[in-house]
């Protein structure tokens, strides 16, 4: 097989994009842009083994085709560096053995990295936000966020009835307003929803911008 020099790369390339799209897979909080060396870091490991497991496989296999091979490769390879082996000893202990061993431990360390570094700027992300989405009255807040859940194909029946019922408790509730809107900015960090929390950022920052807008007062 003749590969061309763009075809490793699209192995690489694969790697890299499943391994970007499996990054905040399992988070409910964004990486930050501020964690990128961390995240160029692991996300270039998988892209290595992608290479080089199509290195190998363009010379055991030489009659391949070149396309379905890179896809395998960029797939496989980080698949292979998630494999291992167990055994069961004599003394009746399991022993593993394999590149997850290895692999597992860096990629947990990379991922306390980013976690850490992403939790920071989550942080003063709700610092600068929340005094913007104070403007906006709870009423208004709940009936945006509402309307949000609802719209959710995600949610079970019993998954949006759970989150509805929780934001009419914080509504109704007798304590102060910075308190209620701290508490729906909270729980919709805490399910990751990043995109609605936005929503209200730049709904309450029109509102801010207005001449006549004032803060809402707490009842």
């Amino acid at each position: 097989m003749t590969a061309g020099p763009w075809l490793p790369l699209g192995a690489v390339g694969v790697a890299a994009l499943v391994s970007i799209l499996a990054l905040p897979g399992a988070r409910k909080k964004r990486p930050s842009w501020r964690a990128g060396h961390w995240i160029a870091l692991r996300v270039g490991m998988d892209a290595s083994s992608a290479y080089v497991a199509f290195r190998l496989g363009a010379e055991w296999v030489p009659g391949a085709d070149p396309l379905p091979l890179m896809l395998i490769t960029g797939l496989s390879g980080p698949a292979i560096l998630r494999t291992q082996v167990s055994f069961l000893t004599n003394s009746h202990q399991l022993k593993h053995y394999g590149p997850a061993t290895v692999y597992g431990w860096m990629q947990r360390n990379l991922d306390n990295r980013i976690d850490e570094i992403s939790s920071a700027e989550q942080s003063r992300w709700v610092g600068r936000a929340l005094p913007v989405i104070e403007q906006l009255g709870i009423d208004t807040i709940r009936t945006q966020v509402e309307s949000y859940l609802r719209s959710l194909d995600k949610l079970s029946r019993e998954q949006r009835n759970r989150e509805l019922l929780y934001l009419r408790q914080v509504a109704e509730d007798s304590t102060d307003h910075s308190t209620k809107c701290r508490s729906v900015v909270q729980r919709l960090l805490d399910r990751g929803d990043h995109t609605m929390l936005r929503s209200l950022e730049k709904e309450g920052g029109r509102l801010a911008a207005l001449p006549t807008s004032k803060p809402v007062q707490a009842p």
